[in-house]
């Protein structure tokens, strides 16, 4: 894994983590949702355009769109479990979502040398349009 994804993922990781116990404190908002929607359509579209941010541009994305993220998991929490109980099992899943974004990541360039640049940017064509869907659930 590349240097720049695991700086994108940790900027992600620690800026959501830092958002959750905020969300503890309230209930689910529309506006996060729409956020939420929206970092989904702008990922996928920037993948669709064939974007290469700068690091620092995609790192500043990331940790923006990670603060509603965050926030958002931690207005989930059941009140029948422990602050800390939820916080463990967060931070597990969001581990393993990003170990398995940035396989699909790493498979997804080696793919777009075997199938073209045309498979990778439909691929994010299909993830804006997943943002679009939930923009729309939440309309």
């Amino acid at each position: 894994m590349s240097r720049r994804l695991r700086v994108v993922q940790v900027t992600f990781d620690v800026d959501a983590k830092r958002r959750a116990p905020e969300g503890l404190l309230a209930d689910r908002d529309t506006l996060v949702e729409t956020a939420i929607g929206l970092s989904v359509v702008a990922f996928g579209l920037a993948v669709a355009a064939g974007y290469r941010l700068p690091a620092s541009t995609a790192m500043a994305l990331a940790g923006f769109f990670a603060l509603f993220h965050g926030y958002a998991h931690g207005a989930e929490m059941p009140g029948s479990l422990s602050g800390l109980d939820y916080a463990a099992g967060f931070v597990l899943a969001m581990a393993l979502l990003h170990v398995a974004g940035a396989g699909t990541a790493i498979t997804a360039a080696k793919l777009g040398h075997v199938f073209g640049e045309r498979a990778l940017r439909s691929a994010g064509g299909l993830i804006a349009l997943v943002g679009v869907g939930t923009l729309l659930g939440n309309l």
